[in-house]
């Protein structure tokens, strides 16, 4: 059956050479009748049999490279335990590591926290995540700090815009702004607060570091933000998520991608 086979592939391949034998015989006896053809022809034949003979391969080799090194990823990181666990279900556990560092630095202050934890919950359950990962990157504390108003943002926005020709605009309202900024400014020259903004990038990493069109099945690739997390709270001796109850649920959240949207909020520790 496999001898059939590749007589087929070498019967088909002798095919296509004697096809295009013939075709550039009769191009040239063509040419050698009307020369001022080669002008048109000439370049664009070249073109042509170069991306047969050499671009296609190429592609193809380029092709096999990137799948290779897929699989690669995918053995490295297929024994993680949150392998199987959905991209709602990770996101879930690192926001539990977030608030455990929030506990542990600021347990006496978490009221102001919440309203942000409530935006970062709405991973679990939203089917906008475009819309989520622009709300959640306009309110870390990197971009609220880079501005001192509001207006600031808007005028930005608005130049970005004229100057691209593609509309962009902040997703936060002027009060949800000003209240973050007020946060940031009063914890930010504390030693925990490179803390707390690192396990904010976690978050955000675990979805944003593979997704969109180009998305892997299982995205292995973002795995290193849930190890990352864990590095942090131990460095630092902020203790794992403890609550068995939200990490069973958690593990058990299996799928490729995000999975089906669930409530998130019972799981938290603080809202």
């Amino acid at each position: 059956m496999k001898n059939r086979k590749e007589l087929r592939i070498k019967i088909i391949g002798l095919g296509l050479c004697l096809l295009l034998t013939t075709v550039a015989i009769l191009l040239l006896v063509l040419i050698e009748r009307h020369l001022w053809l080669l002008f048109f022809v000439g370049p664009l034949s070249f073109y042509t049999l170069y991306r047969i003979f050499f671009g296609s391969s190429e592609e193809r080799r380029q092709a096999r490279e990137k799948k290779a090194d897929i699989k690669a990823e995918r053995r490295q990181w297929q024994n993680h335990r949150f392998f199987p666990v959905s991209k709602r279900g990770r996101a879930a556990y690192l926001i539990l590591c977030f608030e455990e560092a929030l506990k542990f630095y600021n347990s006496k202050n978490l009221d102001c926290w919440k309203w942000l934890l409530g935006e970062l919950w709405q991973i679990t359950s939203t089917w906008d995540i475009d819309g989520w990962v622009g709300r959640i990157g306009d309110a870390s504390p990197e971009t609220v700090l880079e501005y001192r108003s509001y207006q600031e943002i808007e005028d930005r926005m608005k130049r970005i815009s004229l100057q691209s020709g593609v509309g962009f605009w902040y997703s936060l309202t002027e009060k949800e702004f000003i209240s973050l900024k007020k946060l940031y400014e009063q914890e930010k020259d504390h030693s925990f607060f490179p803390v707390i903004y690192g396990l904010y990038k976690t978050i955000l990493d675990v979805i944003t570091l593979d997704w969109g069109d180009l998305e892997i099945n299982h995205t292995p690739s973002a795995l290193s933000a849930i190890d990352e997390a864990e590095q942090i709270l131990t460095e630092h001796s902020i203790p794992l998520p403890q609550n068995q109850q939200a990490l069973n649920f958690i593990m058990k959240h299996r799928d490729g991608h995000y999975g089906k949207p669930f409530d998130g909020i019972p799981l938290s520790s603080i809202l």
